[in-house]
């Protein structure tokens, strides 16, 4: 395996687990009305693991990059 897919799969995995962690809570506290990630939070954990499991890149990296940019705008309790 080159270096640049090795990278880019270890990046890849890591969001994974970013977005494991925001399945479970919204670290502000109270989610916005608009998180794309809410309806994912009302599952069970079972659903939420292989819901997340499913996503695809561009998912992933949707839910990801609206979250840094929701943060940017909020602080962290």
């Amino acid at each position: 395996m080159n270096d640049d897919l090795k990278t880019h799969l270890e990046e890849f995995e890591h969001s994974v687990a970013g977005i494991f962690s925001l399945s479970v809570a919204c670290p502000h506290g109270e989610e916005l009305t608009e998180c794309p990630i809410k309806h994912v939070r009302k599952e069970s954990l079972g659903d939420r693991i292989r819901l997340v499991k499913s996503m695809t890149q561009n998912q992933v990296s949707a839910f990801i990059t609206y979250h840094k940019e929701c943060s940017g705008n909020r602080e962290v309790l």
